[in-house]
Protein backbone atom coordinates (compact mmCIF):
# COMPACT_ATOMS: atom_id res chain seq x y z
CA UNK A 1 0.00 0.00 0.00
CA UNK A 2 0.81 3.62 0.23
CA UNK A 3 0.43 6.60 2.59
CA UNK A 4 -1.16 9.61 0.91
CA UNK A 5 -2.67 13.13 2.33
CA UNK A 6 -7.07 13.56 2.96
CA UNK A 7 -8.16 14.59 -0.03
CA UNK A 8 -5.12 13.56 -2.67
CA UNK A 9 -6.11 11.98 -6.23
CA UNK A 10 -4.40 8.21 -7.21
CA UNK A 11 -4.31 6.64 -10.04
CA UNK A 12 -5.22 3.08 -10.12
CA UNK A 13 -4.13 1.02 -12.95
CA UNK A 14 -4.54 -2.79 -13.98
CA UNK A 15 -3.28 -5.31 -16.33
CA UNK A 16 -5.22 -8.48 -16.31
CA UNK A 17 -4.03 -9.77 -19.74
CA UNK A 18 -3.34 -13.33 -19.24
CA UNK A 19 -3.03 -15.45 -22.36
CA UNK A 20 -2.86 -18.70 -21.43
CA UNK A 21 -5.60 -18.70 -18.82
CA UNK A 22 -8.02 -16.38 -20.63
CA UNK A 23 -10.83 -14.82 -18.97
CA UNK A 24 -9.67 -11.15 -18.49
CA UNK A 25 -13.23 -9.69 -19.41
CA UNK A 26 -14.77 -11.44 -15.94
CA UNK A 27 -12.59 -9.34 -13.86
CA UNK A 28 -13.88 -6.49 -11.41
CA UNK A 29 -12.53 -3.79 -9.53
CA UNK A 30 -14.07 -2.77 -6.84
CA UNK A 31 -13.18 -0.08 -4.10
CA UNK A 32 -13.27 3.80 -3.60
CA UNK A 33 -16.35 4.11 -5.73
CA UNK A 34 -15.36 1.79 -8.03
CA UNK A 35 -18.02 -0.18 -9.28
CA UNK A 36 -15.78 -2.46 -11.59
CA UNK A 37 -17.65 -1.20 -14.79
CA UNK A 38 -14.08 0.09 -15.72
CA UNK A 39 -12.82 -3.01 -16.88
CA UNK A 40 -16.15 -3.65 -18.80
CA UNK A 41 -16.62 -0.36 -20.41
CA UNK A 42 -16.89 -1.35 -24.00
CA UNK A 43 -13.89 1.12 -25.44
CA UNK A 44 -10.34 0.34 -26.25
CA UNK A 45 -8.67 -2.60 -24.48
CA UNK A 46 -10.46 -3.21 -21.23
CA UNK A 47 -7.76 -5.39 -20.03
CA UNK A 48 -5.36 -2.22 -19.09
CA UNK A 49 -6.64 0.66 -17.92
CA UNK A 50 -6.67 3.79 -15.31
CA UNK A 51 -9.15 5.29 -13.30
CA UNK A 52 -8.54 8.46 -10.88
CA UNK A 53 -9.77 8.18 -7.30
CA UNK A 54 -9.73 10.97 -4.78
CA UNK A 55 -9.27 9.44 -1.49
CA UNK A 56 -9.94 10.82 1.75
CA UNK A 57 -10.10 8.06 4.10
CA UNK A 58 -8.06 4.56 3.88
CA UNK A 59 -9.19 2.76 1.21
CA UNK A 60 -8.83 -0.81 -0.20
CA UNK A 61 -8.89 -1.84 -4.13
CA UNK A 62 -9.74 -5.33 -4.79
CA UNK A 63 -9.13 -6.59 -8.42
CA UNK A 64 -11.00 -9.96 -8.75
CA UNK A 65 -10.28 -12.84 -11.58
CA UNK A 66 -11.34 -16.13 -11.90
CA UNK A 67 -7.67 -16.67 -11.20
CA UNK A 68 -7.41 -15.00 -8.15
CA UNK A 69 -7.44 -12.27 -6.13
CA UNK A 70 -5.60 -8.79 -5.50
CA UNK A 71 -5.74 -6.01 -2.51
CA UNK A 72 -4.39 -2.86 -2.80
CA UNK A 73 -4.97 -0.45 0.22
CA UNK A 74 -4.53 3.31 0.69
CA UNK A 75 -3.46 4.82 3.78
CA UNK A 76 -4.31 8.48 4.55
CA UNK A 77 -1.84 10.43 6.35
CA UNK A 78 -3.15 11.49 9.57
CA UNK A 79 -3.63 15.31 10.02
CA UNK A 80 -0.90 16.95 11.72
CA UNK A 81 1.72 14.58 11.41
CA UNK A 82 4.87 14.94 9.07
CA UNK A 83 6.56 12.49 7.13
Amino acid sequence: GQYVARGSTVTISWDTNNFALGGESLCTLTGGGITGSELQNGTGDDETGTVDVTVDARTSFTLTCPTGVSEYIIEVIPEGIEI
